[in-house]
């Protein structure tokens, strides 16, 4: 980890034994500092600490210099900063260093989050917050994770006023982030449909640092593929799947898509997806593993299946093997009661796909067993679902 000295502007990298630091988050601007370009930096530069606001495109240098001092006047010595704590061009640093980016920012003895568009100077209480509120800082992908990760966070303006603290700011941050206070405060409590419906409605510069931001809030690491485009959301999906047995990743909707695998197409089906829980105490079997086989999704699960009546079990197969409902382990809220999630599945052409992507079915409880069977081993149907065919935008 490279950190520079609030004093020198001189930075160091450590390994072990790292000392307190300050971790800034902020939304970048044009002309941000690199860190070749702090190399050739005058010191006396970050010295001079100048004027903070002006244009919100050109303040790398000041930025940096004032980041410097609110850190020394909270008696830390250490400052970490994306922009210049970082070699961009060493491919295996960018990697390294966005793989181990949450942890830093958790690790931090506090986060500075800098608000380039929020000017509180003359102006009431209510004006200011809801300058927050709006702030570009809350549509960021990046700035998620900096703002869940941090045991400590105060926000400051455009100009270096102090804003308040996370905890004084919640009311404003929650309404902002369209999280709840609790996950606010433990975001760890959350299912993985809700963590992607906090990202749901949040842009980042490269298509692929959508999946790459959130990788700490899985506690996820993947290898970066600049270009991927939306192959990394997909991927980063296989990643959680493959540790987690959260069966919420396949609780999204999407109007865009007739059909398609059980894993997201993009993050924004997930934007109704918020109100999406887990309930440990309401798990009546374990559907088993899941597996990425073959461009798509492998795992054995009991169904209810469409258009039945009380069948024997041959002619019972016979219609799963075209269409069934398919219960998940995760929940919504229906008129205050808890309704298990139940998903559309058909298959065509020897493959299954989710059908009815815009919507899903409810279910009282998660059975075990089909309705028609009375005695004997639960119905069992191996689903095979192809993925990678929904990968482009319609």
């Amino acid at each position: 980890m490279r950190l520079m000295n609030v004093r020198t502007f001189k930075q160091t990298e450590i390994h072990n034994s790292i000392p307190p630091y300050v971790i800034l988050s902020h939304r970048w601007g044009r002309q941000e500092l690199s860190y070749q370009d702090y190399l050739r930096t005058p010191e006396a530069v970050f010295k001079e600490l100048p004027t903070a606001s002006g244009t919100n495109e050109n303040l790398g240098v000041p930025k940096i210099a004032h980041a410097c001092a609110q850190a020394k006047n909270a008696g830390i010595e250490w400052i970490w900063i994306d922009t210049c704590c970082i070699d961009k061009t060493s491919s295996a640093e960018l990697s390294r260093s966005i793989n181990s980016m949450f942890s830093w920012y958790e690790e931090a003895k506090v986060c500075f989050a800098y608000l380039a568009d929020v000017h509180s100077r003359g102006k009431s209480k209510a004006a200011v917050d809801d300058e927050i509120l709006n702030s570009e800082w809350f549509r960021r992908g990046w700035t998620l994770q900096e703002m869940l990760a941090p045991r400590e966070m105060i926000f400051y303006d455009a100009d270096w006023q102090l804003l308040g603290s996370r905890s004084r700011l919640t009311a404003i941050i929650v309404e902002a982030a369209k999280i709840s206070p609790e996950h606010l405060r433990n975001f760890r409590s959350a299912s993985i449909a809700q963590k992607m419906s906090w990202m749901a409605d949040r842009s980042t510069t490269e298509v692929e640092d959508t999946a790459y931001c959130m990788l700490g809030l899985f506690d996820a690491t993947m290898d970066l593929r600049p270009g991927e485009g939306r192959k990394a959301f997909l991927r980063l999906q296989e990643v959680i799947i493959g540790g987690s047995p959260d069966e919420s990743i396949f609780a999204w909707t999407s109007h865009k898509y007739e059909t398609s695998g059980l894993l997201a197409p993009w993050i924004d089906c997930f934007r109704h997806s918020g109100n999406v829980f887990l309930r440990p105490d309401k798990i009546t079997y374990f559907r088993g593993s899941y597996q990425m086989a073959s461009g798509g999704l492998n795992f054995p699960g009991p169904a209810y299946l469409v258009g039945y009546l009380e069948l024997g079990d041959a002619i019972a197969r016979r219609i799963a093997s075209k269409k069934i409902e398919m219960p998940t382990q995760c929940w919504t809220l229906q008129n205050g009661e808890p309704r298990a999630i139940v998903l559309y599945m058909s298959k065509e052409g020897g493959y299954w796909k989710r059908i009815r992507c815009g919507e899903w079915g409810t279910a009282s409880k998660v059975k075990m067993k089909s309705k028609w069977q009375w005695s004997g081993p639960a119905l069992m149907i191996n689903i095979h679902v192809p993925q990678r065919e929904t990968l482009k935008e319609p």
